[in-house]
């Protein structure tokens, strides 16, 4: 492939990336709405930050913080949910891109 092929393919790539990057946030979003586990776990998300206000000052603050027991569970059990939904989040955005990539070989007849 010579310098001008690889141009092309570069720039259709960050030609998909930003045309399709909004659509598959906006999938991921859909997540909470089709799939009850990650809603669940969102949500949990979401009553821990309401419920225990120092999760939002550990993440606004650039002071000394200090956590009861009680407050540290529940951070370790905050961060055990974010991390399982971006990984669901992750795994959504990798199927997407299968399909997606799977969708234009067959547009342009390669397969």
């Amino acid at each position: 492939m010579d310098a001008k092929d690889n141009s092309c393919v570069c720039d259709l790539i960050a030609r998909m990336t930003q045309e399709t990057f909004s659509e598959i946030d906006s999938d991921i979003i859909g997540l909470r709405e089709t799939d009850e586990n990650y809603s669940a776990m969102w949500q949990d998300i979401l009553n821990l930050q309401e419920e225990y206000p120092i999760i939002k000052t550990l993440f606004n603050n650039d002071g000394n913080i200090t956590l009861s027991a009680d407050e540290h569970k529940v951070f370790l059990r905050y961060f055990d949910l974010k991390y399982r939904t971006e990984n669901i989040e992750r795994l959504h955005i990798y199927f997407q891109g299968h399909t997606d990539c799977f969708a234009y070989l067959k547009r342009i007849g390669a397969i």
